[in-house]
């Protein structure tokens, strides 16, 4: 059960930081 919650954190951890990735690149594009 521990792994499961862990390996789903680092994939939400990754999706995040995805996220704000494709975020500060809309901002630059879209300012």
């Amino acid at each position: 059960m521990a792994q499961v919650k862990h390996k789903y954190s680092k994939a939400k951890r990754q999706a995040n930081r995805s996220y704000s990735k494709t975020r500060a690149n809309l901002e630059i594009a879209f300012p």
